[in-house]
């Protein structure tokens, strides 16, 4: 049986998601226009149920530095987040989303967008198969491509299916731990367009990281940025949600201030740093506190 405190802090959390919602259903709607379909209890959809979007503040900058009417390839899809945001600017965004479960909610999510076409494929080095593994997980989109498995997806070249020169504006990444034998099967791409590439870049192995840093230093992509999202002081979260709230009370501020920052390419393969890494071939201006 729960005990007392338990009781209250369910009252206290039922209380605040539907006062959360009913704040911001006419902001949600205006971010997601039809119905979104996601996964129940999966680490992403917790965001969009604060926010409406998840990855708000990485979405807000990216559209912040991509030209309009430009077009946008999103690989690693997922259920749609990115892609949808992307088409409100972009004037056409290729998704490609490798898990034939997760592809059906993409479809679904992405039916009524015309500047979305989306592939269920995944993104390789070469052209064939490869597999998912069946396990219970609260990150469905965490589900890496593995040699075995019960669940079979094709794999492509990004360069046998897209041949676009001078056009593409962004390659997003986010294809947990395959993300530089996708890179090789793009190189042609990446050569005929000055493309910045938004990169999932959380490996542990150094030789992994070094072979995507050399790898786009050979293609000029010289210049790479991180965001730095918000200042934690302490160790505990609740103690940095005292923070947050003293600050809004004492100076009318907040502490989720967003930063782009600038890192030699070349650190990033024996630094700790494990975030999306936005790579150029052209230097950014940078923009604090987005």
């Amino acid at each position: 049986m729960l005990g007392k405190t338990d009781k209250i802090l369910n009252l206290l959390i039922e209380y605040f998601i539907k006062l959360n919602f009913n704040r911001k259903k006419k902001k949600f709607k205006e971010i997601q226009k039809n119905n979104f379909v996601y996964f129940f209890n999966d680490q992403i959809t917790k965001e969009i149920d604060i926010h409406g979007i998840y990855e708000k503040d990485e979405i807000n900058f990216l559209s912040s530095i991509i030209k309009r009417n430009s077009i946008i390839i999103d690989i690693g899809a997922n259920i749609g987040n990115h892609s949808i945001a992307f088409s409100k600017i972009a004037n056409k965004v290729y998704s490609f989303e490798a898990h034939p479960q997760t592809f059906k909610i993409l479809k679904i999510n992405c039916c009524d967008y015309r500047k979305i076409k989306i592939y269920d494929i995944g993104i390789s080095n070469k052209k064939g198969f490869l597999f998912f593994k069946k396990a219970k997980t609260y990150n469905v989109g965490g589900k890496k491509l593995t040699k075995t498995g019960t669940i079979k997806s094709k794999i492509n070249k990004l360069d046998n299916l897209i041949k676009l020169k001078k056009k593409i504006e962004l390659i997003k990444i986010d294809i947990e731990g395959h993300e530089y034998k996708a890179l090789l099967g793009m190189k042609k791409l990446l050569e005929n367009n000055n493309s910045k590439i938004y990169i999932e870049f959380y490996s542990d192995s150094a030789q992994e990281r070094r072979n995507i840093v050399n790898y786009l230093l050979k293609l000029g992509y010289r210049n790479s940025y991180y965001l730095l999202k918000e200042k934690v002081f302490f160790k505990k979260k609740y103690l940095n949600l005292f923070v947050k709230i003293f600050s809004v009370l004492l100076f009318n501020t907040s502490t989720n201030k967003t930063e782009l920052v600038e890192i030699d390419p070349k650190l990033l393969i024996k630094n700790d740093i494990k975030s999306n890494i936005l790579f150029s071939k052209k230097k950014i201006s940078i923009k604090k506190n987005l």
